[in-house]
């Protein structure tokens, strides 16, 4: 109630910080660690083919062009299932 009376109201913009500081994702999710350890040929969801079907990535290679890459519109992760899988769940 306090927010949405001090800011929402008024529509005065605010920066929200520290929410994700004690993500265990912060610890989990090194870069050199999901590269080398077990996740790395666990396969993601990039995109949609004309089809409706699933276009997957192994993580190995979408985190190779995630430093890589100098695109206008980069390739990002979309896997709303991401959690159902036993492996990748770990990961959260």
């Amino acid at each position: 109630e306090q927010f949405v009376e001090r800011y929402q109201k008024p529509e005065i913009p605010v920066i929200i910080t520290g929410l994700t500081d004690d993500w265990k994702a912060n610890e989990n999710w090194k870069v050199e660690e999901l590269f080398s350890g077990k996740y790395r040929n666990c396969r993601l969801k990039v995109g949609e083919d004309d089809e409706g079907y699933s276009i997957r990535v192994k993580l190995k290679y979408f985190l190779n062009y995630m430093m890589h890459q100098k695109d206008d519109s980069p390739m990002y992760l979309f896997d709303c299932s991401f959690d159902e899988h036993d492996r990748e769940s770990e990961l959260l």
